[in-house]
């Protein structure tokens, strides 16, 4: 994560590598920019590796935040980033008909001195 243009804007940018068969492959690359809408609110256009992207509107508080997209094959999904010690937790949730949450997934991610992976 890193602000840009005068602390404007918040570049997010996160990949995850698997190991497949003993080989390191990235299953997962994504980047996102936070963002003030000069309407009100602040908003997410988010961008994946597999073409996929949104523009969504994002609920703000200390140290976390969080937006809900429609999923063509699951409906409506919740999401929630917030920091923990240090760490990026972000939790996906589908919307049941009743109105619950059901945790799909949990990531949690540590930032890594680049220079050091590239070793």
């Amino acid at each position: 994560m890193r602000f840009k243009c005068d602390g404007t804007i918040l570049a997010v940018e996160g990949t995850h590598a698997a190991s497949i068969q003993g080989k390191e492959v990235t299953v997962h690359s994504a980047f996102g920019i936070v963002s003030w809408d000069p309407k009100g609110g602040y908003r997410i256009e988010s961008h994946l590796a597999n073409g996929l992207k949104g523009d969504f509107s994002l609920t703000v508080s200390d140290l976390s935040y969080t937006w809900e997209v429609l999923h063509p094959m699951l409906g409506k999904m919740h999401y929630a980033m917030r920091l923990v010690d240090g760490e990026w937790v972000e939790t996906g949730e589908v919307k049941q008909a009743d109105g619950t949450l059901k945790k799909v997934f949990e990531m949690r991610l540590k930032r890594q001195d680049v220079r050091a992976v590239a070793r």
